[in-house]
């Protein structure tokens, strides 16, 4: 017999692993080897399932099969519990669940009988009003154990099963206590507002058509029913389409609400359908979760269905604004030809918020369609572009006028607002999952002990950014079989950062000191260490091509100090091919992809796909550092694209106006490299690599989106090291691999 109990999950780094404790009540339990993504999927999935990382259920065997044998009484299979979680959120993607709605289902119950007027038509609604009161008098969710802003949801849905009640003369005593109820809580009068004040309300209001259940009699049902959906629903609301039949009775309403009760026998949920805004929904937060790679299947199932949906027009996608912009930025995400001008009708705010239903004008919705703008890969998006005008607008002076009640929900407007951009995965899956303990979050051993090896923990030149540059790396390449990938992207951004600030420097020993010596010898071995690794991967040699990779780097340092030393002034053109070249980009971007995975030729890299990858990854690397850091450099007279373009003007422009010039070349490089990605027709370079450049896109902004996050980080320090200061965490982790070092 195997019974259940609960476990605790302690993480804690170490060589590419992570260990997990399971310690159960008065047992310590041996540790698990568990990868570090196995334990984020642990996390993700049952944040997914509604449950908590320290309250996993786990079957244990029970101490009477164990006699005998102590081990095998603390056996855990950590493992069966990953693929348990993992079946039962694909079991998710095929029947999509959903939950009785009280009010709704209150007003299919009030719908009268057409053989017999007085009773009801679907008495199994009235009886499930019936079973279903809260101990407090109450209906729908308990505003003790949710959000204080659904107390008006508890409100709504005590009102409606009232007048179920009252309408056909049942429970009497179950209407006492509901009116109990809304007395202690009517406190702000707003149901008086709502039935004394109704007309005038709605009155001339089109946007509340979806309540107009609240309207009675005073509404035009006829003209109403111009708006029913091919489905016979009147905005696919049960509560709505069951008003209509009681004041205007209409066949398509009343087989529509019995196509519901089929499913559900005896109550109806809030929307039906919602099947593929539903799955979109768990595409979505599979991403956000960073557990999406576990789901591939179902994933591109569920968007190939939404895709066709969508060439078809679809109601269910184009009559609701909110699933409609997540459809567009996931299939345009994933590749699939969507144009934005399904969204041309929420253009202008004044027209939005004047025609839309009131349904679709709350913030989730205005938050979605504010991502979906984000998603701009033509040079000419212009419907994006005005979307993304207003809803920015809006959803800032929510946050300032702090009226975004749902503490959850201000913190992903305000996280999304930070710019799409700038959105690292690891991150922003780290944010989802509350669980996730951040102070547990340690660079590899591995990592600092190349640190260590290659003798840059004792040169003095330049800064010390090891937890920096690993961080960046492990937030776009945090899978476990790309751990070479993940420590080649680390280590060339180390040494490019070094070097970048030997030649800013200008050490008075000149570049013939010890500490230049300790730097060549590093990117020496480096190149040897990974021609050797590519070999094996790619069955061929690259160490000519690393070789030219850095020259290219180091050229463009050199030739940068000599305009500098010199006081030349070179043309802007000549400014960006050589800043493209110092930026060392390419040399951080092709080095890994070599050893992220798919085989290609030498001659892909030459194409004029992959080209343009490097072109515009370099060009939003280098722009966006000159933004950040164009008053450091002014003041070392170091030549700057924004200091570039007033000089350039003979003052005939402002900072302000070359910096919003640069913006507009950076906006344009990023669509250009975002539509290069999610190109699939004629496409040369594998997906998996053509996500790296965009990926690598993506850390430029996080670095440089609100401040020169490289040389100071601020954001970033939060985002990986929250209670201990990095230097004290850098001790532990050399006095760590110095112990294990030594034996």
């Amino acid at each position: 017999m195997a019974r259940h109990s609960e476990v605790s999950v302690m993480i804690v780094g170490t060589n590419e692993t992570l260990v997990v404790r399971l310690n159960f009540t008065n047992k310590s339990f041996p540790s698990t080897q568990y990868q570090e993504g196995e334990v984020l999927l642990l996390s993700g999935c049952k944040m997914l399932l509604g449950h908590k990382i320290s309250s996993i259920t786990t079957p244990v065997l029970d101490s009477k099969s164990s006699k005998g044998n102590k081990s095998s009484g603390c056996f855990c299979n950590v493992k069966n519990v990953e693929e348990s979680i993992l079946e039962r959120i694909r079991e998710k993607f095929g029947k999509v669940e959903v939950s009785p709605s009280s009010y709704d289902t209150a007003w299919v119950a009030m719908v009268p009988s057409r053989e017999s007027p007085k009773k009801p038509c679907f008495p199994q609604c009235l009886n499930w009003i019936i079973e279903n009161q809260k101990k407090d008098g109450s209906w729908g969710l308990d505003p003790v154990h949710v959000h204080p802003s659904l107390v008006k949801d508890s409100l709504s849905c005590t009102l409606a099963s009232l007048l179920a009640l009252r309408k056909w003369n049942v429970g009497e005593q179950l209407v006492q206590r509901g009116l109990n109820f809304m007395r202690s809580n009517i406190g702000a009068l707003w149901w008086t507002l709502m039935l004394n004040n109704r007309d005038s309300i709605f009155k001339g209001n089109r946007n509340l058509a979806y309540v107009a259940e609240g309207l009675g009699e005073s509404c035009n049902w006829e003209e109403l029913l111009t708006q029913q959906r091919s489905n016979g629903s009147l905005f696919n609301s049960p509560a709505t389409t069951a008003a209509s039949l009681i004041h205007c009775y209409n066949d398509k309403c009343f087989e529509h609400l019995i196509s519901v009760l089929k499913l559900n026998k005896s109550w109806v949920p809030t929307i039906y359908p919602a099947d593929i805004y539903t799955r979109l929904c768990m595409v979505d937060t599979l991403g956000r979760l960073g557990i999406d790679r576990y789901f591939t299947h179902e994933i591109e199932r569920v968007l190939d269905e939404t895709y066709s949906c969508w060439e078809q027009n679809n109601e269910e996608i184009f009559k609701d604004i909110t699933c409609c912009a997540l459809a567009f930025r996931l299939l345009r995400m994933k590749g699939y030809e969507v144009t934005s001008d399904k969204l041309a009708a929420y253009t202008e705010q004044e027209h939005f918020f004047n025609t839309v239903s009131v349904q679709f004008t709350g913030v989730p919705t205005i938050l979605e369609l504010y991502r979906a703008s984000q998603v701009t890969i033509h040079e000419d998006e212009s419907v994006l572009d005005q979307i993304h005008a207003w809803t920015s607008t809006f959803l800032k002076q929510q946050l300032q006028n702090r009226t975004i009640v749902d503490k959850r929900l201000s913190k992903q407007v305000e996280y999304s607002l930070k710019t799409f951009n700038a959105t690292l995965e690891q991150v922003e899956s780290r944010q989802t999952i509350e669980q996730y303990d951040p102070n547990n979050y340690r660079i590899l051993k591995t990592a600092y002990r190349w640190y260590t090896d290659s003798r840059l923990d004792v040169s003095k030149l330049g800064r010390s950014v090891l937890h920096t540059c690993y961080f960046l790396s492990a937030a776009i390449l945090f899978d476990t079989d790309i751990s070479e990938a993940r420590i080649a992207y680390a280590q060339v951004v180390a040494l490019t950062s070094r070097i970048d600030d030997l030649w800013d420097e200008r050490p008075k020993s000149g570049y013939s000191s010890e500490e230049v010596g300790i730097l060549f010898t590093a990117v020496y071995n480096h190149v040897n260490e990974w021609a050797a690794k590519v070999l094996i991967k790619q069955g061929r040699c690259i160490k000519h091509l690393l070789i030219s990779l850095w020259l290219e780097f180091l050229n463009g340092c050199m030739q940068e100090v000599e305009w500098s030393s010199d006081n030349t002034l070179p043309t802007f053109e000549e400014y960006l091919s050589v800043g493209c070249m110092s930026i060392a980009g390419q040399v951080s971007v092709l080095t890994p992809l070599h050893v992220l995975g798919p085989k290609f030729s030498e001659e892909l890299l030459t194409t004029a796909e992959c080209l343009s990858l490097c072109k515009h990854v370099c060009l939003i690397f280098r722009l966006l550092n000159d933004v950040r850091t164009f008053e450091r450099e002014r003041s070392e007279r170091t030549l700057n694209s924004v200091s570039f373009l007033v000089l350039q003007s003979q003052g005939a422009i402002t900072e302000e106006e070359a910096i919003a010039k640069v913006y507009e070349m950076i906006e344009q490089s990023k669509r250009k490299l975002l539509k290069t990605v999610l190109q699939t027709n004629g496409s040369l370079v594998p997906q998996e690599c053509k996500n790296l450049f965009w990926y690598t896109a993506n850390n430029c902004y996080y670095l440089y989106c609100q401040r020169d996050e490289f040389s100071s980080p601020q954001e970033l320090r939060g985002s990986y090291e929250c209670k201990n200061d990095i230097d004290d965490t850098e001790k532990k982790i050399k006095k760590s691999a110095d112990i294990e070092a030594n034996g």
